[in-house]
């Protein structure tokens, strides 16, 4: 299962992982990429609460939106608290715009656990 994108602009991000976790079998992976506060949307908006940032004319056609933002510890907290075993996890980063737009990004693998816990199936 992946999450791609739709972190950032969710109300919910525990909610949505708890679901995750639901529907995935034991033993099933999971991926999700949770915006970094590196990236260049964080500092064009006015920040209304600890990782929410909403929009402003300077993220042009995405003025208005909510976008959240979050640091590695955030996105292994959430992971863990949902239920899941972090397989890996990563930070990517692209430019674009001649280094004026910068996308950031924590790429999180996961696992739900097996029903012994160490991948194999119960008898």
């Amino acid at each position: 299962m992946v999450i791609s994108d739709s972190a950032q602009i969710t109300d919910d991000v525990p909610r949505a992982l708890a679901e995750a976790y639901r529907v995935l079998k034991p033993g099933g992976f999971f991926m999700a990429y949770f915006r970094d506060w590196e990236s260049t949307f964080s500092r064009q908006g006015r920040r209304v609460s600890r990782n929410r940032v909403i929009l402003d004319e300077r993220a042009g056609a995405r003025r208005g939106l909510v976008y959240q933002f979050y640091t590695r510890r955030d996105v292994e907290r959430l992971a863990r608290e949902a239920g899941f075993e972090i397989r890996n996890m990563e930070k990517t980063v692209s430019c674009r715009e001649r280094l004026s737009l910068v996308h950031a990004w924590w790429i999180v693998w996961c696992r739900k656990p097996s029903a012994t816990g160490r991948g194999e199936k119960s008898s």
